[in-house]
């Protein structure tokens, strides 16, 4: 008997899932199959999933558990300064943090906010993914400046 994976588990339909922001929620699901759970896509996008054990049933938007995660959570997770807060107060060591809004800050503001801390720094937008806008290891305010700007 020839092995026959599922549907949505088809090499051509995983594939497409990079760049198209799919990648962890077909992983997710490819384990969950793998140990034997019910998955069931919900969009055609392949993006929103369930993940049942008969007894439980998780919802997935992409790799985000939306039905164990608060409205609250979700927004606090939303952005990377908020983030960073909820940990501190919770007693979670995290690095220090400045939010500063991109389209109202200089270039001085932020000089300023990572020499207070001390090099290196790391600039971030305060939301996104995937690393993408992220820049790591700034030893020197002439690095600030080129990824600044």
């Amino acid at each position: 008997m020839e092995f026959q994976w599922p549907e949505h588990f088809q090499p051509s339909v995983v594939r497409s899932g990079f760049g198209a922001g799919t990648v962890s929620t077909h992983t997710l699901a490819l384990e969950a199959w793998r140990r034997g759970l019910k998955v069931t896509f919900l969009a055609p996008s392949g993006k929103e999933l369930e993940v049942s054990d008969g007894a439980r049933t998780v919802r997935f938007d992409r790799s985000r558990a939306a039905s164990e995660i608060s409205e609250e959570a979700y927004s606090i997770v939303e952005s990377k300064y908020d983030t960073t807060a909820a940990l501190r107060a919770a007693g979670v060591p995290v690095p220090e943090a400045f939010a500063l809004a991109a389209s109202e800050t200089t270039f001085e503001e932020v000089r300023a906010h990572a020499e207070s801390l001390g090099y290196p720094v790391v600039l971030k937008p305060m939301r996104g993914s995937r690393g993408r806008g992220v820049f790591a290891n700034i030893q020197s305010v002439e690095q600030l400046q080129e990824y600044y700007t």
